[in-house]
């Protein structure tokens, strides 16, 4: 290439002008290595492609990905980046470099490990020659069209650890979620291990023998699940580490209410509009769980004032809503207590990732008298460690 770029300019010479020679070398010398490279990016093919698998959240995806030149020049460096639309999905750098001969196939295979959970259109790769001096780099977009859904993972509750109102003894999670809700079922001897704030005191004095209360599910029972959408209440969770939390969270909030025959409705505000989905059965569980999986805080500020507006007016008996929200400001707090005069039983989740996280206490401790319960919630390690 140098040496072509030499003769072009020597034959220059014959104008007579040693400035224009000497231009003309200069310019040619990097002209030609850049026509080289874009003639590459002209010639060589390239593509990606996936099997279609369902994954959850913490799996890792595998894509094989081909670079082909089918001419009979080489590249010192070509560079394929297939998971340019994946950077949502994972922090790693996806770029791949390599020297392409003549007429050389090169296949590989991309692992991207403990992927996002989301929704994840992966609709171009990108494929970049440099040249020879590393001074020019000419890129193209592959159509690659490969459509990914991750899903949240669904965990048991007992791996969330649960800080909130404590009581004599210990405040376990599944009551927290699944007790306390409904009329008292039956009255039986306690056991180790039950918790005594659900002790029925009156029955233990009278029989000289602890009796424990257990709760029952009336068939009309209705559980309402919500994560607080609005763009502004995220701002600080820049990592999205903990609306990944608060996906988690009501993932499994929704499987262990299915589970119990329990009606379910989750509802999530976005961008004036409300999506909902509500079941009985475990059938409808995927359905839950591609709602959550795009999920995305980004509705306005009135987005969940109309969601509250919505729920006063639903005629159901003994409404219970979960609100998972990252903090809890005065605005918030005021339709929390809507909720309440409207006849609704409210209890806040907060989804803690970073430890002490501030929070207006003042709010919390004024809707805990009114019998609106408020926790913090974390998990007990990374997702990738229970996989």
């Amino acid at each position: 290439m140098i040496l072509a770029g030499i003769f072009l300019a020597a034959a220059l010479l014959f104008g007579g002008k040693v400035l224009s020679f000497m231009a003309w070398s200069l310019v040619l010398y990097f002209l030609v290595p850049l026509g080289h490279s874009l003639f590459g990016l002209l010639r060589i093919k390239a593509g990606t492609s996936s099997q279609p698998l369902v994954l959850y959240a913490g799996d890792q995806l595998v894509l094989d990905c081909e670079v082909t030149n089918p001419s009979n020049f080489s590249w010192p460096r070509v560079e394929f980046n297939a998971g340019k639309i994946l950077k949502e999905a994972t922090e790693l750098d996806l770029a791949h470099s390599f020297i392409l001969e003549a007429h050389m196939v090169k296949t590989w295979q991309t692992v991207i490990p403990h992927l996002r959970r989301g929704k994840f259109k992966m609709e171009e790769s990108l494929l970049s020659v440099i040249d020879i001096y590393g001074v020019f780099r000419v890129s193209r977009v592959i159509k690659s069209p490969i459509n990914i859904t991750v899903y949240p993972r669904v965990l048991q509750l007992d791996y969330f650890l649960v800080d909130g109102n404590r009581q004599a003894g210990d405040l376990l999670v599944h009551d927290l979620f699944a007790k306390n809700q409904y009329e008292v079922d039956e009255i039986r001897p306690y056991r180790v291990g039950d918790p005594v704030r659900f002790m029925h005191w009156k029955s233990s004095a009278r029989t000289g023998q602890w009796q424990q209360r257990k709760f029952g599910r009336s068939s009309d029972a209705e559980i309402f699940l919500t994560i607080n959408s609005n763009a502004k209440a995220w701002k600080m969770d820049v990592s999205g580490k903990m609306a990944d939390l608060a996906v988690d969270i009501a993932v499994s909030l929704v499987h262990f209410f299915l589970n119990h025959k329990v009606h379910t409705s989750l509802m999530l505000q976005e961008l004036n509009s409300l999506r909902t989905g509500n079941g009985v059965a475990g059938e409808v569980f995927f359905d839950f769980m591609d709602l959550l999986a795009g999920f995305k805080p980004q509705a306005d500020d009135e987005g969940l004032n109309r969601l509250v507006n919505e729920l006063s007016e639903a005629r159901t008996r003994s409404p219970c809503l979960f609100l998972i929200t990252p903090e809890i400001d005065e605005e918030l707090g005021v339709l929390l207590l809507r909720l309440y005069l409207a006849g609704w039983k409210v209890r806040c989740l907060i989804p803690e990732v970073v430890k002490n996280l501030k929070q207006k206490e003042s709010v919390i401790a004024s809707l805990r008298s009114q019998h609106i319960a408020v926790h913090r919630l974390a998990m007990c390690g990374d997702l990738h460690e229970i996989t």
